[in-house]
Parts: structure tokens; sequence; C-alpha cells
């Protein structure tokens, strides 16, 4: 396998749909593998279009975990 030479990768997989979550696990651990920074975040209950609509789901709070993890990474300044 080759070194990928991206420094970053987040992945969302939606819980309601198995195959994809499952097909994100070894993705995953790939990056892991190479010492590479990665999160896996599987939401459970949502699915496709998930985020569009509030529904009570853990899921409507991607668009703050994506950000904390760009200010995690440095990749945006903290909001002030």
């Amino acid at each position: 396998m080759h070194r990928v030479k991206s420094a970053w990768v987040l992945l969302c997989a939606l819980g309601a749909l198995p195959l994809l979550a499952a097909a994100s696990q070894p993705v995953f651990e790939a990056w892991r593998a190479q010492k590479r920074a990665v999160e896996l975040h599987v939401y459970e209950k949502v699915g496709h279009g998930y985020g569009m609509n509030r529904s009570g789901a853990s899921s409507d709070h991607w668009i703050e975990e994506f950000y904390w993890w760009l200010e995690a990474g440095g990749l945006v300044k903290p909001a002030s």
C-alpha cells in the first residue's frame, strides 16, 4: 500500500445504511495504520440528506462537529 500524502480525513457515515457504515471502517483503519489524522463518525437513526432538517438526532450537529474538527486541525481559526 502506498502512503497517502493528505494529512486529514473526516469520514461521516449513516448508521441507517449498514453497508455504507461498514465500508467506512476499512478506510478509517487504513489511515490509522499510516499514522494519519482520521476521525470516523457514524450517525445512528439518520438517512440520506441528514442534517438538512432537524430531527432530534445527534446528526443535527454534524456541521458543528465538522467545524470543531477543522479547528482541532488548525485548518480554521476558532470562532470568537
